[in-house]
């Protein structure tokens, strides 16, 4: 009892101590303070578009100074004069110290500056152009999916995918927010595109595999009066959490997609000066103020994203002629029409959309240009234009994209490389551009470990994903690790049972010959749509092709050229099938070759007809015809520069070097393959028999050769 007793007196003591030292008082001002202190912060962060990064910063500040505070209140806090003791001496400078080493630990690698910057550029008429630009670390990114429609009329069943679609377009105008463009393939590809419903689960685990902060959902009715009733949700990829719902309600999609536009942004915390003074037009200013018009280009592009390609721009047809003003119209209209063969209707399209350039956001006007230059085959300016829009917009992953698509045309593939890397920098999180950056390296320069690394970095990451453990199975099976190879794929087979690619490459290792073309074509039945049949028939090509079976490879190929329309457009397959006709010369049938090149003369539209000399060329090579084949030849690489696309003239240089072989200019077959000698060797061969003695003797590669 007495020790009882003893510990309470003690506690009333400190207690009162504290009291009359005034401690609570003096914590209680401290902590009031810093309160107004953070919201000032928080003030001044949103008002004058500073690094969030500060208010964090702030209440840290604020935090780890709390001991220094309760020590001086302790000791001075109490009336009268106090002087300093030891425990201050060395109890403050050591809380100071600590807490500039937890502020140096968790901020020194963030921005705390501003979270704009100004850029200044010269455009193509010499003006001075100066614009204001979030800073990378700032740029969110938000996955939007369409919303479910519970409206029974069936004249309505598009608005769930068009307020998406208005959004989409709407929210573009704010450069702080990414929207990233895949939700519609990755929906395909899990097999809910179309469906009104997509589970939550499945939206956060697109959204992850698109690495997204953010991603976006809701639902669509209509009340008895035909107002239009909205909810949507904010969520949090991480841990699916909802930030935030709204509702919205009325009459007019228009103006409640720009309510949701302008409530997004507050909602994923945009700077609040920077939404009140940045350009944000009605979603009608920069679309269309017709709702037909705006009907009929949601639909269009719905069923075009679905594979419904005639449909989907014959809707965007319509839409143009309801409104001639509609630039995104025009511009979506004359990627549709590249894309399934009617490129001729092309250069047209995209005029009038160059007529109405001011329509599209400024951040997307550079694209417009580019695709009017492309369409004009000026490769030189689509280059210019993109690379001052990046001087303009540095951030801009769109544009790195779009960069490395045209140094890959050029064939530069370090500049690829680079490209991608830039995007890793601006954004760690895209995560999907090691797995890119690795299979270039595999591919272009069979750089396996550079591959290895980037693929590990990614498996980390996502230990369970489908690709990456695809692509490394490659690398072990190209190599000749049959075991690690198997046991990587059968890995794809347990995440997914039904992986054709997997199931095919582990044939390709068990069986060898006739009997691995027997067991390949057995797959056919464990197809579940057009693709995977065309996987397989493209898979048995090669070892039919080994084996002099060119008839029935090229029956398989004309049983799935039929298939590929269904899902994939023309300009998927366009180039590649060029390649195929020579096969039917192979097996005597040059009759049957000729009129494939006949129909493809005749259905053919620009871009892609300038490539048919493709197909003549390797039709008069295997001939051996040297004059037409140097005519083709000629005209290949004259469309091959034309349109930028230098990587098509490095694919042909076998064609090449053999085209100068027949042709009897040795020393420019020779200077060819040279430039690839280790692919070539079947060409060289060739060469080293035509060639005089004194060229046996004089050229190295060919002693090479012949010692081998």
């Amino acid at each position: 009892q007495n020790n009882n007793s003893s510990q309470s007196l003690d506690s009333t003591s400190l207690y009162k101590d504290m009291i009359n030292r005034r401690v609570p008082q003096i914590i209680g001002i401290y902590l009031a303070a810093s309160w107004g202190i953070l919201q000032f912060v928080d003030w001044c962060v949103n008002r004058y578009i500073l690094s969030p990064n500060l208010v964090d910063f702030t209440l840290t500040t604020i935090l780890s100074l709390i001991p220094s505070i309760l020590i001086l209140a302790y000791f001075h806090g109490a009336p009268g004069k106090d002087g300093w003791t030891k425990i201050e001496k060395i109890g403050i400078p050591v809380n100071i110290l600590a807490s500039i080493v937890v502020l140096f630990m968790f901020f020194s690698a963030e921005d705390l500056g501003a979270a704009t910057e100004t850029v200044i550029i010269e455009n193509e008429d010499g003006q001075q152009i100066e614009r204001v630009i979030p800073k990378a670390d700032f740029i969110k990114n938000i996955a939007l999916f369409p919303l479910e429609n519970k409206i029974t009329d069936p004249e309505l069943t598009w608005v769930g995918y068009g307020i998406m679609g208005g959004l989409n377009c709407d929210i573009s105008q704010e450069m702080f927010i990414n929207s990233n463009e895949h939700v519609y393939p990755k929906l395909q590809e899990k097999g809910f595109y179309g469906k009104n419903s997509v589970p939550l689960a499945l939206k956060r685990e697109i959204a992850k595999e698109l690495h997204v902060e953010y991603f976006f959902g809701g639902h669509v009715d209509q009340d008895e009066r035909g107002d239009f009733i909205v909810n949507t949700s904010l969520y949090r990829t991480r841990d699916g959490k909802v930030l935030a719902s709204n509702d919205f309600q009325g009459d007019d999609i228009f103006l409640i997609i720009d309510k949701i536009s302008l409530q997004t942004k507050y909602d994923m915390e945009i700077p609040t000066g920077y939404i009140e003074n940045s350009i944000d037009l009605p979603i009608a200013e920069i679309t269309t103020t017709s709702m037909i018009a705006f009907e009929n280009w949601v639909r269009g592009i719905y069923e075009f994203m679905g594979n419904n390609y005639d449909a989907g721009i014959s809707y965007l047809e319509k839409a143009v002629e309801e409104d001639p003003t509609f630039a995104m119209a025009y511009f979506s209209l004359q990627g549709f029409y590249v894309m399934t063969n009617n490129g001729d209707k092309r250069l047209e399209t995209i005029k009038k959309a160059m007529e109405h350039i001011y329509k599209i956001p400024e951040r997307f006007q550079y694209i417009v240009k580019v695709v009017y230059f492309d369409s004009k085959k000026e490769p030189d300016k689509v280059f210019k234009g993109v690379r001052m829009h990046l001087e303009l917009f540095p951030y801009d992953i769109t544009a790195y994209e779009i960069m490395a698509q045209i140094y890959m045309g050029r064939g530069e593939i370090e500049n690829v490389i680079d490209q991608l890397k830039t995007i890793i920098n601006i954004d760690p999180t895209r995560h999907e551009y090691l797995l890119k950056i690795g299979q270039i390296s595999y591919h272009h320069f069979s750089d396996k470990d550079e591959a290895f690394k980037y693929y590990n970095k990614y498996l980390a990451i996502y230990p369970d994903n489908i690709e990456v453990h695809g692509l490394i199975g490659e690398i072990y099976k190209d190599d000749g690790d049959i075991e690690a190879a198997k046991e990587t794929y059968e890995k794809v087979l347990i995440i997914d049972p039904e992986n054709i690619d997997a199931f095919i490459s582990i044939i390709e290792m068990d069986y060898e010959g006739l009997e691995q073309i027997d067991e390949t074509y057995k797959a056919l039945t464990l197809c579940k749509n057009a693709e995977d049949s065309v996987s397989i028939y493209r898979r048995v090509e090669d070892e039919l092709e080994q084996h002099g079976r060119f008839a029935e490879s090229m029956e398989n190929w004309e049983i799935y050229r039929k298939l590929l329309p269904s899902f994939e457009p023309f300009l998927h397959y366009a180039i590649r099938q060029l390649f195929y006709p020579v096969n039917y010369i192979k097996i005597n049938q040059n009759e049957k070759a000729f009129a494939i090149m006949d129909e493809f003369q005749s259905t053919y539209k620009d871009p892609f007809d300038a490539f048919l000399h493709l197909g003549y060329l390797s039709i008069y090579l295997e001939l051996e015809d040297a004059e037409k084949s140097s005519y083709h030849l000629e005209k290949s690489i004259e469309a091959a520069n034309s349109m930028g696309a230098q990587l098509l003239i490095d694919i042909i240089k076998v064609g090449e070097a053999k085209t100068y072989r027949l042709n009897g200019q040795y020393d420019k077959a020779i200077q060819t393959l040279l430039e690839n000698e280790e692919t070539l060797n079947d060409e060289m061969k060739e060469l080293y028999h035509e060639v005089s003695e004194e060229w046996q003797q004089n050229f190295k590669p060919l002693q090479d050769l012949t010692k081998s």
